[in-house]
């Protein structure tokens, strides 16, 4: 049995193999451009299927640009991220932002352990707490207790 999948990308295994062969050297000197996958995410589906979806360079960088011009993030601001990192959301404004922006950034593991994540966030003395509306409702009970 053959997919398509394997027969689509033939071409260019049958190219980084000749390149290996011939110069071996010169897989580790792939150029890259704006426009390069940086990234691939995969969707749960909510519009279909589940898919893998490549993000560029350029995507990324957008996003982080996106977020720098609605928020007033200080030099002194910390981030707590409990959104996992194969979300966009998780990876761009939860990971690279920070890095970028040149903040302290705190990974939580999972966003779903409702009682540990307010109290990490609490000890962790991060100044922004990044989670979707639906797991910031679930915190809130349990953030009041504190």
């Amino acid at each position: 049995m053959l997919w398509l999948e394997d027969l689509a990308g033939l071409g260019r295994k049958g190219a980084a193999l000749f390149r290996a062969y011939v110069r071996p050297r010169s897989l580790f000197r792939v150029q890259h451009t704006a426009e390069s996958t940086a990234v691939v995410l995969f969707t749960s589906g909510s519009e279909g299927s589940p898919k893998g979806v490549e993000l560029t360079h350029t995507n990324l960088l957008a996003n982080i640009r996106q977020v720098q011009a609605v928020t007033d993030v200080q030099e002194w601001d910390s981030l707590f991220n409990a959104l996992p990192l194969f979300h966009s959301f998780g990876l761009t404004i939860g990971m690279l932002f920070p890095l970028v922006r040149g903040l302290t950034v705190f990974l939580y593991p999972s966003p779903l352990q409702y009682r540990q994540v307010p109290l990490a966030f609490y000890f962790s003395d991060s100044t922004i707490l990044l989670a979707t509306n639906t797991f910031l409702n679930g915190y809130a009970p349990q953030g009041a207790s504190l």
